[in-house]
């Protein structure tokens, strides 16, 4: 427990996972080449965050956002958790992987930078 790992998912495009006895703790370091889009990106998690204080979503996981390294990552190598757009943390409890919630969780958290991407390259057009 509370050992972290880094998963490297494409160049320049990796998280961290920190599992502890209660919860699980992922890490995503946001970055991006332009810096339009670093900007636009830094703003849309921001509101995202935001957002998940609405009505309707208070099951979900909770988020945090943080324009420098959680506590969590003070063990990972210095060029992991580089950064331009901040760090997005999700705490996945055990009530977000019962059951068939494993698997949405898990595709959710797997797709979630190509998610961010996406939007900000909406908004760039």
């Amino acid at each position: 427990m509370d050992q972290l790992v880094a998963l490297f998912h494409r160049p320049n495009e990796s998280f961290f996972v920190i599992p502890q006895v209660d919860k699980v703790i992922v890490v995503f370091p946001m970055r991006f080449k332009d810096s339009i889009d670093t900007v636009l990106a830094a703003s849309f998690l921001q509101e995202f965050i935001q957002a998940r204080r609405t009505a309707g979503l208070n099951n979900a996981p909770p988020c945090l956002w943080s324009s420098s390294p959680p506590l969590e990552l003070n063990k990972a190598p210095a060029e992991a958790v580089s950064a331009n757009a901040g760090f997005v943390s999700f705490v996945i409890f055990p009530l977000h992987v019962e059951g068939r919630k494993l698997d949405c969780t898990v595709s959710s958290l797997s797709i979630f930078h190509a998610y961010v991407s996406y939007h900000v390259k909406v908004n760039d057009i």
